[in-house]
C-alpha cells in the first residue's frame, strides 16, 4: 500500500486493444497500488497508437472507465501526450476525466519545483526523428490527418510504426537517449534541479551538476511483464516496478532534503 500523500508517476505504458495481458496489469495496478495514491500523473505514450477515437471505441471506453473509477474516488489525474498518442483527442480526456498538460510543464512536488516533460524533446541527436516530430505534430498536419478517412490513417500509422522501428534498430543507444545538454537547457529554463520524463525507457535516477547545484533526474521505463513507475512522497523519491505476484519493489531511491 502507498502513502496516501504519495504522488505517482507512469509513462509508456503502449496500451492497445490486441495486448490483453497488459491491459490486465494496468488494470490491477491502477485499482490496486495506484488507488491509494494522492494524485497521478502519465507522462506520454499511455497508447502504443491513437489515430482517432472512431477506430476502437470499446477499447478507449473501457481504459477510460478505469480512469473514472480513480476520479470518482478523488483522485486527480494529469496526461502529458507522448510521441505516440500525440493525436488524442479532448473527447476522450473529458470522458476518461484527465487533466492535460502542456509539454514540459512545471509543478511543485513535495516543495520542489520539478518539471516534467515525455522526454523525445531531449533527444537532440536523433536528428530524423525531430524533424518528423516538428511536422508531425503541428497543429495543422494534426487536425488534416485526423480528417483522413479511418482506413488511411491505420495504414499511414502502420507504415510510420514500422518504419520508427527499423529506424531505431539501426541507431545507437546514445542517438536515441536524451542529450545533457539539453537536459541542462530545460531545467536552467525554468530554474529547477529535479526532472521526471519517459521515453527512453531506461529506468534510472542520475545524479549530476546542474552548474553549482546538485540536480536529479528521473526517468520512468516502459511496461512489458511489469509495472515502471516512480513514487513520490514527502519523505522521498523512488523508481519501483510492480507485479500483481510480487507487490511493489523499490529499484532507487534518494530522501528529499528538510524530510523527517
Amino acid at each position: 500500500m502507498l502513502d496516501p500523500q504519495s504522488t505517482v508517476f507512469i509513462s509508456d505504458i503502449h496500451l492497445s486493444a490486441q495486448d490483453s495481458a497488459l491491459q490486465n496489469l494496468f488494470i490491477d495496478f491502477l485499482q490496486g497500488p495506484a488507488s491509494f495514491a494522492e494524485r497521478i500523473y502519465i507522462l506520454g505514450d499511455l497508447f502504443d497508437v491513437w489515430v482517432g477515437k472512431d477506430i476502437q471505441p470499446e477499447f478507449h471506453d473501457k481504459i477510460s472507465e478505469i480512469f473514472s473509477q480513480l476520479t470518482a474516488k478523488g483522485i486527480p489525474l494529469y496526461f502529458m501526450v507522448g510521441n505516440r498518442d500525440f493525436l488524442i483527442q479532448s473527447s476522450f480526456l473529458k470522458k476518461a476525466n484527465l487533466q492535460k498538460l502542456s509539454d514540459p510543464t512545471l509543478i511543485t512536488l513535495h516543495g520542489i519545483p520539478t518539471i516534467l516533460t515525455h522526454g523525445d524533446k531531449l533527444c537532440t541527436q536523433d536528428i530524423a526523428y525531430q524533424r518528423y516530430r516538428l511536422v508531425a505534430q503541428n497543429p495543422i498536419t494534426r487536425f488534416l490527418f485526423l480528417c483522413l478517412p479511418k482506413s488511411l490513417r491505420e495504414k499511414i500509422a502502420r507504415k510510420l510504426r514500422l518504419k520508427s522501428k527499423l529506424h531505431q534498430q539501426k541507431q545507437t543507444i546514445t542517438i536515441l537517449d536524451v542529450v545533457q545538454n539539453a537536459v541542462d537547457d530545460m531545467m536552467n529554463r525554468y530554474g529547477v534541479t529535479q526532472m521526471i520524463h519517459g521515453h527512453v525507457h531506461r529506468p534510472n535516477i542520475h545524479s549530476f551538476d546542474l552548474g553549482k547545484k546538485a540536480a536529479k533526474r528521473l526517468v520512468l521505463g516502459d511496461w512489458h511483464s511489469m509495472v515502471s513507475f516512480i513514487i513520490s512522497t514527502p519523505t522521498e523519491n523512488c523508481l519501483a516496478t510492480y507485479e500483481p505476484s510480487k507487490g511493489i519493489q523499490k529499484i532507487a531511491s534518494y530522501a528529499l532534503e528538510g524530510a523527517r
